[in-house]
């Protein structure tokens, strides 16, 4: 008899205390967050006898028969309770432990899985060790490594002039540039803008990539920036230019004290390489006045937007995409 039981979630404010506890908890676990987001999840308790080990988020197609990725939810699958008391050689034997018990469950209940954890997971052996001696590779888990890079922005609370901070000297000496040209240049930062304004450059930045997105993405990508705005869980940034035309915008969510990176895009036809870099060094600046003390950059898995982000300086962690396709 398995030491361990699933549950429904049948709480939300249990599950989202839940969410803000433990450290694998992201704002995309929020039911308020997966509300906006997606239109089918699940979520679970795993529990030993009535004491909550950890909780599962999965995000479904409609046929609610695979377990899928979604462009809005970064992160989500499996989270463990926070235990500051449990000894940590105990703590991570359990953790092996329900993650067996957890890929079991998924394995026998769905289609295909496809998920995203948090970068705060650590140990992948159950996944690695599933079906192990079986030669079918069906039967296994695969694991994509990406990677985001986090930003300590706690020191601009105290509103130093930028060359006297480590975040700003930390910078790539082309984005230090960047901010002293934009100053120059008569560029003027704002801390509002509207959702429909960062929707049309996005589309825009995604034509001027050569990258098709439909209606659909861009109608749930306003539904989340206007519910998120509404519960203070997400700011837009915006510059213009000298003429009062919008040039780049930035959305960022904030969850306590934590910022990730949403959206940013700017209008190709009138900004310049530094727009983008003024826009979202003061939105830092923004953030740190609200006690955002870390920010997570969403993802440089890939050439371009790897290296613009990683140039604001940073530390650079893992993540894990986890999948078995039938």
């Amino acid at each position: 008899m398995n030491k361990f039981k699933l549950e429904d979630v049948n709480s939300f404010d249990a599950w989202n205390d839940f969410v803000s506890e433990s450290p694998q908890g992201t704002i995309f676990s929020h039911t308020y967050y997966l509300e906006l987001a997606v239109d089918k999840y699940k979520l679970f308790w795993v529990k030993k006898g009535s004491q909550i080990k950890a909780g599962i988020v999965l995000i479904l197609n409609k046929k609610g028969n695979q377990v899928v990725l979604d462009d809005l939810v970064i992160h989500s699958g499996l989270m463990f309770a926070e235990d500051k008391i449990q000894k940590k050689s105990k703590k991570k034997s359990e953790q092996f432990e329900i993650t067996e018990f957890v890929i079991n469950y998924l394995d026998e209940s769905y289609d295909s899985i496809s998920f995203a954890l948090s970068t705060k997971f650590e140990d992948l052996r159950p996944f690695l060790w599933h079906n192990y001696h079986i030669d079918n590779t069906n039967s296994k888990f695969s694991i994509d490594l990406r990677y985001t890079s986090r930003l300590d922005i706690s020191e601009l609370f105290l509103q130093k002039k930028d060359e006297d901070t480590s975040l700003f000297n930390d910078m790539d000496s082309k984005r230090q540039t960047d901010v002293q040209r934009a100053l120059e240049s008569g560029l003027k930062f704002f801390t509002s803008g509207d959702s429909d304004d960062l929707l049309s450059l996005y589309k825009l930045t995604m034509l001027n990539q050569s990258q098709m997105i439909s209606d659909d993405k861009i109608n749930r990508m306003g539904i989340l920036i206007e519910g998120l705005k509404k519960k203070n869980s997400l700011y837009l940034f915006t510059v213009k230019n000298t003429n009062g035309l919008i040039t780049y915008m930035t959305a960022f969510t904030v969850d306590n004290n934590f910022s990730y990176y949403l959206f940013g895009a700017g209008n190709p036809e009138l900004m310049h390489r530094h727009d983008g870099t003024f826009c979202i060094w003061n939105a830092f600046k923004e953030l740190s006045k609200l006690g955002v003390s870390n920010i997570d950059m969403e993802g440089i898995n890939s050439p371009k937007r790897g290296w613009f982000k990683l140039s604001f300086g940073g530390v650079i962690e893992p993540y894990y995409h986890i999948l078995k396709i039938l």
